[in-house]
């Protein structure tokens, strides 16, 4: 299948984050906000399988698949942006606005975990985290 980009579509293919930095010179070529919380790892807010590919192959290359581990390889990083993003360009960033990234793994980012330190949020509902109480 063969699609004709005009320039506007070309622009946005080079700049898929809309962030005015170019693709190839993009150290987060996904993210907008180009790694806000300063921890070396990207968002993927704006990765993409593009249709045709994810029919046909983009599922084969997620991790635990068939194809997985062979993304760059294939040449699948730009059409299987989202399905290869952790081979082609790192760990996703699941708490972009959260530099120490859930610390205690509570499964809620420490930007709006209530206690960002204490993995059971206040357990004994006594208002106070257990990292910062006597008596847990």
């Amino acid at each position: 299948v063969s699609v004709f980009l005009d320039g506007a579509s070309q622009l946005l293919f080079s700049d898929v984050d809309q962030d005015g930095i170019v693709d190839e010179d993009d150290s987060c070529p996904f993210d907008p906000l180009n790694d806000a919380d300063s921890d070396g790892m990207c968002s993927t807010e704006f990765c993409f399988d593009f249709f045709f590919e994810s029919i046909l192959s983009c599922n084969n290359y997620r991790p635990n698949e068939r194809l997985a581990r062979r993304c760059a390889l294939a040449g699948k990083c730009r059409v299987c942006s989202c399905s290869c993003y952790s081979e082609c360009y790192g760990n996703v960033d699941e708490c972009p606005f959260d530099d120490e990234n859930d610390v205690d793994s509570d499964g809620i980012c420490g930007d709006v975990d209530s206690c960002p330190y204490d993995d059971e949020n206040d357990f004994d509902g006594d208002l106070w985290c257990a990292d910062a109480e006597s008596c847990p």
